[in-house]
């Protein structure tokens, strides 16, 4: 089996066009392992979407809960 070294740019890119990325982890995916908990992602991935449908950085320190949450609350998926 080969394995290709892919760039930061196609990892990047891999998030950023459609369709939206699905992250399925399994048995061995834990916390000591880097694995963020199941709220914790869900925050992230909030976090995330605020960001992307405001056209701000998801790196903005800036950006609290209280920016993110009421977002939340009004998608109908949630």
């Amino acid at each position: 089996m080969q394995f290709q070294t892919k760039t930061i740019g196609h990892l990047r890119s891999l998030f950023t066009d459609e369709p939206d990325p699905i992250f399925l982890l399994g048995a061995g995916a834990s916390y000591s392992s880097g694995i963020p908990l199941a709220g914790e992602m869900v925050e992230k991935i909030a976090r995330w979407g605020y960001c992307k449908e405001n056209n701000r950085s998801t790196e903005d320190p800036r950006i609290r809960c209280s920016d993110w949450y009421p977002w939340l609350e009004k998608q109908n998926w949630y």
